[in-house]
């Protein structure tokens, strides 16, 4: 289940690049993340799909880092709790975690949402799909009134990834290692 790697890159490509997109990729990331609930809900899957999720209730140890930059420079990091689950034990009910921080305006996104100093950006990263060898991540910007930006990047578990949200601004996920792995529980 889920979108092929090859489709999914295309469709991250597209998302990326466009500047009138912000609804599609409000709408498709919205999908992704009602999608495997749906399909759990309907019985569809014959077979246990095992995929990566994000949640403070994964007891495995194991964690992302995400880095967003502005200009080269690092403008927010966070480390994500991330476990292998299958995909038909997830409950419709269950809370979806998310980031929000907030940054200083006076940049402009997708080459027409000009933001003042003034202003405050709001920030969300969420959790927009699952698959079995990563997390699509959702990334949008936006003050009171105006989405400034919505897009998508896919976080893997094992190795490096980034995705160019907007002309400056880059979102950079890695995987975390313990430096202490010999803690107890």
């Amino acid at each position: 289940m889920g979108i092929p790697d090859g489709t999914r890159r295309s469709l991250f490509s597209v998302v990326t690049r466009g500047t009138h997109l912000s609804w599609f990729v409000g709408t498709f990331a919205v999908g992704l993340a009602l999608t495997p609930r749906i399909s759990m809900c309907q019985g569809l899957s014959a077979t246990p799909e095992t995929v990566w999720d994000w949640s403070a209730n994964c007891r495995q140890n194991k964690k992302i880092n995400i880095d967003l930059l502005a200009n080269g420079r690092t403008i927010h990091h966070s480390s994500l709790p991330i476990c292998r689950v299958n995909r038909e034990d997830l409950k419709p009910e269950q809370g979806q975690e998310k980031i929000v921080f907030f940054l200083k305006g006076g940049h402009t996104y997708q080459n027409q949402y000009r933001t003042v100093p003034a202003q405050r950006v709001e920030v969300h990263i969420w959790q927009a799909g699952m698959e079995a060898d990563g997390l699509s991540l959702g990334v949008s910007f936006s003050t009171k009134h105006q989405v400034l930006l919505n897009s998508l990047h896919f976080a893997m578990p094992d190795r490096p990834s980034q995705t160019k949200l907007d002309r400056g601004l880059v979102i950079k996920t890695y995987p975390a290692f313990d430096l202490n792995p010999h803690k107890g529980p």
